[in-house]
């Protein structure tokens, strides 16, 4: 790591990765594009390692849709229903 500071070699960052629930999906994208990590917005939404620690995966799949939803306002989004049309 020393020798790459030194060089001034920089690491691109990747995308994070689908989970599987689009409200999840569209709230990590935003992190990614304003450069928030997922234990920085633990912080920012009161969320208690829900993001960090990557609560939603496992076997059991498990959405908390409380903290999802307090990190989306927390970084300033809203959220919007919309109903298909039969």
């Amino acid at each position: 790591m020393n020798k790459a500071q030194k060089l001034k070699l920089k690491r691109y960052r990747t995308a994070y990765l689908p989970t599987g629930d689009q409200l999840l999906d569209s709230l990590r994208e935003e992190c990614f594009r304003q450069k928030i990590t997922m234990p920085d917005l633990d912080v920012f939404s009161q969320a208690r390692g829900y993001f960090g620690n990557r609560n939603w995966g496992g076997t059991t799949r498990y959405f908390n849709y409380d903290r999802i939803v307090r990190g989306i306002y927390a970084l300033g989004g809203t959220l919007k229903v919309e109903w298909d049309e039969q």
